[in-house]
């Protein structure tokens, strides 16, 4: 959008009696005092697309327009008058008048001819062949259509608006150019120079004067500020005459085109703008019932918000937001804020952006970058429990299901909580429930070995009688011992077992042996069986007989002893107790072993 201000524009056009009257406006004063003077042009020049440029056609004419002879070409006009050639001047210049003499018109597309007048700003151009040719340079034009240009007369082009457009209070050369309908093929006018012979017919530029003072006045919009953002504004307004008799009334316009009904004179007035965004201008004028003045203000009406990117209302953000506006001035949560400043503390914020024009945009906004937090359970955390499981804000899936905060997990399993909260933090919480206890093999609870053995365990760590025990190590000393495992739950299995490889000790009898005696036996664990049949430790055995005693302690070592019990004295063949022989005796006995006399003698010797 165009930002600025126009300098107010300040036209005076002085009507009278037989130019213009208002419509629908106060009548003129009839006795205005007016006079008019010709001024004659210092040079003009004619300018041929084919030849060149010339002071004119060698009959003392200029020909404008398109034509064919000897070749299709185009012809333009050029004359230069001087506005202080008759000082001092009678009055105040109120119109000026190009009148030129039209000498004959010819060709095939005269229809669709007319006849333009424009400026120019270039007023060095000499009445000589060859000489330079001035540019059109002016907004503002004057144009005849062909209707309007007579065959053999006078045509006469208001060029009041081109002369207030190319001269100044310096510059006080008046150069205009004349230019036909160029699109056409054949179509041309002729007109008198300054070389015409008949002077009468010489182009003229007549000034009217008016020999009373104009009203004057001034407008201001909306006090005379730049930017509205509202087509509804309000005119400040001055209007007086130096002629104290004057009865002033205004009235007012948005396109010089269509304008209000005439009222008195006011201070201010509400007034409605065009509906459009950009420069609008309020045109002022002011009668005294003689002349009228135009006044005018500019300002822009800008109804379009500051544009704000990075941002948008109620947003909710996890990081750095870079803040731009397009146009205006900003205050983030009260205080000034340059566009493409980065926001990055966590916080809520008011954004307000505001044009020149009072047009505001407010933006209300978050930045969260604190992912929610997460209770209950921790990161590549591993439970033996139910675990509840609750989080303080945003909603949350659990192995890619929904999950509600406060909601208990009780199945054993590997779990993925993704909690997310409404700025897009994201807390990740990997856990697992493991309500299962280590197993381990090698050993059993309560049980005694008399061999080594090989522990392992599925998971977890592990001592053995307080010391770190390693899964698949051997237990080889004799011992009690104390397997605690515990995995990463927090599931503990203990075993409580025995290495024993010593055979139990038996007391009272003795391997191999016979006794003739009644025999208690003992012994020091386990159990026992006597000849198949249990036995306890400390019972009598007193039966003659042969006796196998077993007794197996808990690691399963077995002691075996085989006795007997004999009570019966061996029984001596060949010899008897007392009795004396007077021949060899061959002596046999039926068990155990003898002596003879304290050697030792075998069964059956004579």
């Amino acid at each position: 959008m165009l930002k600025g201000r126009k300098p107010i524009f300040f036209i005076i056009a002085v009507l009278f009696v037989g130019l213009l009257a208002p419509a629908a406006g106060p009548v003129l004063a009839a006795d205005q005092p007016i006079t008019t003077q010709s001024l004659s042009a210092e040079s003009d020049l004619l300018w041929d697309s084919d030849f060149g440029v010339f002071n004119n056609d060698m009959q003392g004419r200029i020909y404008i327009g398109k034509g064919i002879e000897g070749g299709a070409y185009t012809a333009r006009g050029a004359l230069r008058f001087n506005l202080d050639s008759n000082l001092p001047h009678p009055g105040r210049p109120i119109k000026y008048e190009l009148q030129l003499y039209v000498n004959f018109k010819e060709g095939s597309d005269l229809a669709n001819f007319y006849l333009d007048a424009y400026g120019s700003d270039n007023n060095d151009m000499d009445n000589t062949d060859r000489a330079v040719f001035p540019q059109k340079s002016s907004i503002n034009y004057t144009r005849k259509s062909n209707n309007q240009i007579p065959n053999d007369g006078f045509v006469t082009f208001d060029v009041t608006p081109i002369v207030a457009e190319i001269t100044s209070a310096v510059d006080r050369q008046a150069t205009f150019i004349l230019q036909g309908n160029e699109s056409l093929t054949n179509a041309r006018a002729f007109v008198s120079s300054k070389e015409y012979l008949t002077a009468a017919y010489h182009p003229k530029l007549i000034v009217t004067y008016a020999q009373s003072d104009p009203p004057t006045g001034s407008i201001a919009i909306n006090n005379g500020a730049l930017y509205t953002n509202s087509s509804s504004v309000k005119l400040n307004l001055t209007a007086s005459d130096p002629d104290v008799e004057d009865v002033l009334q205004v009235r007012f316009s948005n396109d010089q085109l269509t304008w209000s009904k005439w009222e008195d004179v006011l201070s201010s007035k509400n007034w409605t703008l065009f509906n459009a965004e950009g420069i609008q201008t309020v045109y002022y004028q002011i009668t005294d019932g003689k002349d009228i003045i135009t006044l005018s203000d500019t300002i822009t009406l800008d109804t379009v918000k500051p544009v704000v990117s990075g941002i948008t209302n109620n947003g909710l953000y996890n990081s750095n937001r870079t803040i731009s506006f397009n146009e205006g001035y900003a205050m983030l949560n009260g205080s000034p804020f340059t566009s493409g400043t980065v926001v990055s503390v966590e916080g809520t914020y008011t954004f307000i952006a505001v044009d020149a024009a009072g047009n505001s945009t407010t933006i209300e906004f978050q930045i969260d970058k604190t992912a929610p937090t997460v209770y209950g359970i921790i990161n590549n955390g591993i439970y033996k429990a139910d675990m509840t499981v609750t989080f303080n804000e945003g909603a949350a899936t659990l192995n890619g299901s929904s999950f509600t905060s406060g909601a208990t997990v009780s199945a054993e399993g590997s779990y993925k909580l993704i909690v997310t909260d409404t700025a897009g933090n994201v807390t990740t919480v990997n856990f697992s429930i493991n309500k299962t206890a280590p197993t381990v093999t090698g050993v059993a609870d309560g049980t005694s070995y008399n061999v080594d053995r090989t522990i392992t365990f599925n998971e977890g760590t592990a001592t053995m009688n307080g010391h770190q025990f390693t899964s698949g190590a051997t237990v080889s000393a004799e011992g009690d011992y104390t397997l605690v495992v515990s995995n990463a739950a927090g599931n503990i299995t203990t075993v409580n077992f025995t290495i024993d490889k010593t055979i139990p000790k038996v007391t009272g009898a003795t391997d191999g042996e016979s006794y003739n005696v009644d025999r208690t036996v003992t012994f020091n664990e386990g159990t026992a069986t006597l000849n198949g049949s249990p036995f306890t430790s400390g019972a009598t055995v007193s039966a003659e007989g042969s006796y196998k005693l077993i007794v197996t302690d808990a690691a399963g070592n077995v002691t075996t002893v085989n006795f007997s019990i004999n009570k019966t004295a061996p029984t001596v063949t060949g010899v008897a107790d007392g009795t004396s022989y007077n021949v060899d005796r061959t002596v046999t006995f039926n068990e155990g072993t003898a002596t003879l006399n304290g050697s030792p003698f075998t069964s059956g010797a004579t």
